[in-house]
């Protein structure tokens, strides 16, 4: 059996390693010097009696089977346990030949990864089942907790599962025993919800079990959280009594009883670890007349590093006492003035302790606590607290029923998400703002006040981020402009402008179509916001760029836009647009590209042409036909249109095509070899048609004298033919 002193240290041991494996990376001296102590002691006993269990119990931390008798151990002890249920852990061995790399390496996987993450260990197994063999009174013990459990919570139930309690411990005659079971029965009963010991209390139980001291059994039993849980539904049932009791009469009536009940709870051994602020509601509530006498004196404020020291020890609710609060800043200055680390890890790990307890009345001071302390920390560049403070804020967020605790708790997230954002740490950053939409859902988050409180923290959270999004978005830094745009795909409609202006200003593509994809992932308002900016406001580079990443946003109908800017008189932007509309034919877009036609600048129109012919537009066909016969349309351009109109295929083209295949140079012309390029066209299209018209045509340019048009003739007439 291990002696206490050794459970003790092994207990502490491990707790400051997994505290400081929270804070410091595992190469950090304070992580070296306190897993080499650990190891060594767990190395001494594994060896010796091959295992080391660390395992739960009721509630309880038990190495090798046995329990502290340390009220400040058992109180590190549950904090171990919070950690054994968050990783759904119930026991860790540790065997024989075990290594200090090993212990390393596995409390380092411990404090980072979901139990299912952990890899094999060869030394270390977790949840293994040790059966023992039952002693004499343990098989009743067992039925005890099981018929307490059983009960149903209520007050019939529980007096059922008590009397066949002892009449079981009655079987016994060893007075001893049955002292130890009656023990035992009041510490399943201490588990019970508060309602079920106020029923307790407040009636007179069977003859026997009243007169056995089962009550005053139950209050040695109750743990201090327990009592602050209790304080907590009184406070609650106050509140409930005084709203709806129709009289004055019943409502007097009501609250004497839980006076009564008050008085009872106050008689426990552990109410005096009770932090003073619980009474203090109580009393301003008129459920007490005074603070209990062993409150009376106030505490005094710390000023020291042995006070500091004598804080930690105590339990964590006695830091949210006013007088403490008041000097935390002030506390938490001078440790970083002399880099005080190890002390002020353990706490800032103290004082975080608090954000779990069942009564709100020690959250909120506690989460004041911690607000006033952020601005001390970040002015000293303790980074490395602020973000160990994350987790636990988070799993508060989640957690947190009250408005109130809940709007301080948004706010030092804010200010988190707002600061992993400046340190580029987007995952981080990812998932705060993940919290933040959960909780602003009415589907997750029923209260309308916690709603609220979120919604106006995340709104001042935006503009103090959208700037670094957007730089980062255009950064070289593949992460970086990752997370960036993760970010600004999930602010809705406040990153819209962001993402626009991206689009506007840079001259990286990519950037572009990253804000671009995140536009178009926000749904149809972003698109429509995102057409509006196509207008003759923007510059030259502004529209070619928009242009670009126009087809990847797809906002629907643009076409109306895009008549507007095809007006901006500069050809590579006219171009571009009738790019994106060629892509996209509609109706209106058609008719958008057949206007350009008229463009008097030459590589505009030319530029129509071809894209009407690639787009096979029919309705082009009479306007292209007119262009074609015009006088004084460059040759260039009627090279173009003869070949759009033989791609497009429309019999309508026919006329015009001959007449330009049996159009003969003049004596002017002799030397320009440019009439004959377009002759060769017109042959060129010609094959796409049938009827004796074309074959006569053709048949009459197979014998000219200008051999790129006989040729091509011919080969028109071959296809035309071999289709027949």
């Amino acid at each position: 059996m291990l002696e206490q002193e050794l459970v003790n240290h092994l207990i502490k041991t491990f707790h400051l390693a997994v505290t400081y494996l929270r804070i410091y990376p595992p190469t950090s001296q304070l992580v070296v010097t306190t897993l080499d102590s650990f190891s060594k002691s767990v190395q001494g006993l594994a060896e010796k009696n091959n295992t080391l269990t660390f395992s739960e119990l009721s509630g309880k931390l038990l190495v090798d089977g046995k329990e502290s008798d340390t009220r400040e151990i058992q109180l590190i002890g549950a904090i171990i346990l919070k950690l054994f249920t968050q990783r759904k852990i119930q026991s860790i061995t540790f065997r024989s030949g075990i290594t200090t790399e090993e212990m390393t390496d596995f409390f380092t996987a411990l404090m980072r990864k979901r139990r299912d993450e952990l890899p094999e260990f060869p030394h270390i197994a977790l949840d293994q089942t040790v059966y023992v063999a039952m002693v004499k009174g343990e098989e009743a013990v067992v039925k005890i907790s099981e018929m307490v459990q059983n009960s149903g919570g209520d007050i019939a139930g529980l007096i059922t599962s008590l009397r066949e309690s002892y009449d079981l411990i009655d079987q016994f005659p060893d007075p001893a025993m049955r002292n130890q079971m009656q023990d035992h029965l009041a510490q399943e009963l201490a588990k019970q919800d508060p309602s079920a010991l106020r029923d307790i209390f407040d009636r007179e139980l069977p003859k026997k079990i009243e007169e056995s001291g089962l009550k005053r059994r139950l209050l040695g039993a109750l743990s201090q959280e327990k009592i602050q849980s209790i304080f907590g539904e009184i406070s609650t049932w106050y509140d409930e009594i005084r709203r709806n009791e129709s009289s004055d009469f019943a409502a007097v009536e009501q609250l004497e009883k839980l006076k009564n009940f008050m008085q009872a709870i106050l008689s426990a051994p552990a109410a005096k670890e009770v932090p003073r602020q619980f009474f203090e509601e109580m009393l301003r509530k008129g459920l007490l007349s005074q603070i209990p006498e062993w409150l009376a004196a106030a505490p005094r404020q710390p000023e020291t590093v042995f006070d500091i020291e004598r804080l930690i020890e105590k339990p964590a609710a006695e830091l949210v006492a006013k007088e403490i609060l008041d000097s935390l800043p002030q506390l938490v200055e001078k440790l970083c003035q002399v880099e005080y680390n190890e002390l002020l890890g353990k706490f800032i790990d103290k004082l975080l302790e608090n954000l779990s307890n069942p009564a709100a009345t020690v959250r909120l001071p506690a989460v004041n606590g911690i607000a006033s302390i952020y601005d001390v920390l970040s002015a000293h560049g303790k980074e490395n607290f602020l973000r160990y403070m994350e987790l636990p804020l988070l799993e508060a967020a989640r957690k947190e029923t009250s408005t109130e605790v809940n709007f301080y708790l948004m706010e030092l997230l804010r200010l988190r998400a707002r600061q992993n954002v400046l340190y580029g740490e987007y995952d981080l950053a990812q998932r705060i703002i993940d919290v933040f939409y959960q909780l602003m859902a009415p589907l997750v988050t029923p209260d309308e006040g916690i709603r609220s409180n979120t919604s106006k923290s995340f709104a001042k959270l935006i503009p103090e981020i959208i700037g670094v999004l957007v730089a980062d978005l255009k950064t070289d830094n593949e992460k970086k402009r990752f997370g960036s745009m993760q970010i600004l795909s999930k602010l809705g409609k406040e990153a819209i402008e962001a993402l626009v202006r991206v689009i506007k200003e840079s001259d990286e593509l990519r950037n572009r179509k990253l804000a671009a994809l995140a536009i178009k992932n926000m749904g149809e308002d972003a698109k429509k916001r995102f057409s509006e900016e196509l207008n003759l406001g923007l510059t030259a580079d502004e529209i070619r760029r928009v242009i670009d990443v126009l087809g990847d946003i797809a906002p629907g109908n643009v076409t109306d836009q895009l008549a507007t800017l095809i007006r901006y008189p500069d050809a590579a932007i006219k171009k571009e647009i009738m790019r994106y509309l060629s892509r996209y034919p509609s109706g209106q877009s058609k008719v958008l590209l057949i206007e350009q036609l008229k463009d008097k600048d030459e590589k505009v129109a030319g530029e129509a042409i071809r894209l009407l012919g690639e787009v096979k537009c029919r309705e082009a066909v009479p306007a292209l036909v007119k262009l074609l016969s015009a006088m004084r349309v460059p040759l260039s351009l009627q090279e173009e249109i003869c070949v759009a109109l033989g791609v497009i295929g429309d019999s309508a083209a026919v006329p015009a095509l001959i007449a330009k295949l049996n159009r003969k140079m003049s004596w002017f012309s002799r030397r320009d070899t440019s009439i004959e390029r377009v002759r060769m066209r017109a042959a060129w299209s010609l094959r796409k048609f049938t009827g004796k018209e074309v074959e006569h045509a053709l048949e009459k340019a197979a014998s000219d004298k200008a051999t790129p048009i006989s040729l091509t003739a011919k080969e028109s007439l071959s296809t035309l033919r071999g289709r027949s």
